[in-house]
């Protein structure tokens, strides 16, 4: 962006995904045991709003929709905090995505961790760190980059969780629930996104983190439920 302006980084990000692209279809095995199904519009919509009458289901849904909408908030506005507060140069700013790799980290590892503690305790305190980075971002330049760090393990943990536990919750139609989940993770992204945009302009730093820490505490709200229900019951391994 600093040599060739906003075109040329486009153009580069999308010849970057056109290789990967290319590279997917390459490489990916190709698909075992599948056995296609007849789909009817009526019956999908039957399914995924019958998920929403399972609470589990529902809640893990709205984690998606919560979650997912402050992370993309703060990483769509933590490089004009970076620019405009700390004075970095677009160049520097930009490797703050590096930390993305925290959360291929935490995403990898996640799955040990749910079969020694079970899926509640793993997302509730996935959660809890996914907050504390938020909060971490008020102070100096150090911290920030830390609770950035912290920030991102702890969603990209706390949705490895979800997204593998839909796929249990979910006694039928198990597509359907997963696809409903990535439909609330991407609603999110955008409806949580664009409001926290107004917020940011319309007040300070301070004042946006305490917009987009609403929704954390929601979801440490909602781990803490699943917590206390699924405490009730064996829950399943993961594989």
């Amino acid at each position: 962006l600093d040599f060739t302006g906003w075109r040329g980084a486009l153009l580069g990000s999308a010849a970057v995904s056109a290789i990967f692209a290319v590279l997917f279809v390459i490489l990916l095995p190709k698909q075992e045991n599948f056995r296609p199904k007849q789909l009817h519009f009526k019956a999908e919509i039957r399914a995924m709003i019958n998920h929403w009458r399972n609470l589990e289901l529902g809640l893990l849904f709205l984690f998606a929709f919560l979650g997912m909408g402050a992370f993309v908030s703060m990483y769509n506005f933590i490089t004009f905090r970076l620019i405009h507060h700390f004075g970095l140069p677009v160049t520097l700013t930009g490797l703050v995505f590096l930390m993305y790799l925290a959360g291929t980290w935490s995403s990898a590892r996640v799955g040990t961790i749910i079969n020694k503690y079970g899926h509640s305790k793993t997302f509730v305190v996935s959660a809890v760190l996914y907050a504390l980075g938020i909060v971490m971002t008020l102070g100096p330049l150090p911290v920030l980059l830390a609770g950035m760090f912290i920030f991102t393990a702890g969603f990209f943990a706390a949705h490895s969780t979800a997204s593998g536990w839909v796929g249990q919750a979910a006694a039928t139609n198990r597509a359907e629930a997963s696809s409903m989940y990535l439909l609330c993770y991407y609603a999110g992204s955008s409806a949580v996104g664009a409001a926290s945009g107004l917020v940011f302009e319309a007040t300070s730093w301070t004042g946006f983190i305490a917009f987009i820490s609403c929704f954390t505490v929601a979801v440490i709200l909602i781990g803490a439920w699943l917590l206390k229900s699924t405490s009730r019951v064996k829950e399943p391994v993961a594989v």
